[in-house]
């Protein structure tokens, strides 16, 4: 007999488990709303995202990030506009598999949906590698030391 699993596997590789998030009663805008909170603005960004038994999320993101489905809310049409185009590739909007421009099914073989939208993500902008590289304060760039107080505790 197979052992039940404690936790279920909303995304994989980029792709939503509707069935997973639809039996633990989530709603994709939830589920969305999740991986916003943790940094990320498309599914090409995820690796595994678990739905454990206590209601928690766990997230491994994606080593090397692939394009995605935008999890960005519909009305934020500047955030939109700002996400870069995967070009030569859509996604479906039901559950975010990738395919080439021009080869989309009539109707996903994931999850059935017939609406395809573009798809985004990819490799970092120029500006954000060159930022990075200079060590502008983010990423991970040394701070200088705070000078020791003399009022510390002895």
């Amino acid at each position: 007999m197979r052992q039940r699993r404690q936790g279920h596997g909303a995304c994989w590789k980029g792709c939503l488990d509707n069935r997973a998030i639809s039996s633990a009663l989530l709603s994709r805008d939830r589920v969305f709303a999740q991986l916003r909170s943790q940094g990320l603005e498309h599914l090409g960004q995820v690796d595994r995202l678990h739905l454990e038994a206590n209601g928690a999320f766990s997230l491994i993101k994606a080593k090397d990030e692939r394009p995605g489905l935008s999890i960005l809310p519909a009305w934020d049409e500047d955030a939109h506009r700002a996400q870069p185009e995967a070009h030569g590739v859509r996604a479906c909007s039901g559950c975010g598999l990738v395919v080439r421009r021009g080869e989309e099914p009539p109707a996903c073989d994931r999850c059935g949906s017939s609406e395809w939208a573009r798809a985004v993500g990819g490799p970092p902008r120029r500006e954000e590698q060159q930022q990075s590289s200079r060590g502008d304060g983010r990423h991970g760039a040394r701070q200088p030391h705070a000078a020791a107080s003399s009022t510390a505790p002895g």
